[in-house]
Parts: C-alpha cells; sequence; structure tokens
C-alpha cells in the first residue's frame, strides 16, 4: 500500500479519516500536502483541504500521514505529540 507520511508510521493516533473512493495513485501521494494541488477541474473546491490539516497539525507539533490502495479508497491518520509514548523526532 503505497504511503505518504511527514513522520513515521504510529500505532496510536488522535484522529482517523477513511475515504472510500478509487485511491490516490503514487504521483498524486506526492503531492498531497501541497497548497491547491488538486485533480478536480477548475471551481471545485479550495483545494486547501489536506495543506490546512497538514499546517494545523503539524504547527501544533504532531504529524499527518496518508496510506492508499488504488481502487480501495485512503486513509489518512492525525497524531498529537500530547499522545502517551509519542516523541516528536
Amino acid at each position: 500500500m503505497p504511503s505518504i507520511a511527514r513522520a513515521p508510521p504510529r500505532r496510536d493516533r488522535d484522529a482517523r479519516c477513511p475515504q472510500s473512493s478509487v485511491g490516490i495513485t503514487p504521483e498524486v501521494m506526492q503531492h498531497l500536502f501541497e497548497p491547491f494541488f488538486t485533480t478536480k477541474g477548475p471551481g471545485r473546491g479550495t483545494r486547501l483541504g489536506l495543506a490546512t490539516v497538514y499546517g494545523i497539525v503539524e504547527g501544533a507539533g504532531g504529524f499527518v500521514s496518508v496510506e492508499s490502495t488504488v481502487g480501495a479508497g485512503e486513509v489518512a491518520d492525525a497524531t498529537s505529540t500530547s499522545t502517551p509514548g509519542i516523541v516528536p523526532p
């Protein structure tokens, strides 16, 4: 399962957001946290969703990771440093 993470995968997490979609290709995964990156057409969405989540969570000392399987959907996890046992890098 391809994944992109800004921190090592962890078993503890504060939020898990599964999405049932067609999944994310490895090429698109490379751009997930870039502001204004989208695969949608003009006028559809703000293109700030994951970039905003990433900025807020990372700004608070946490981590964001996304895993996806093409044809099976994806899941995004957010973990804060206040979770017991989590030590920032």
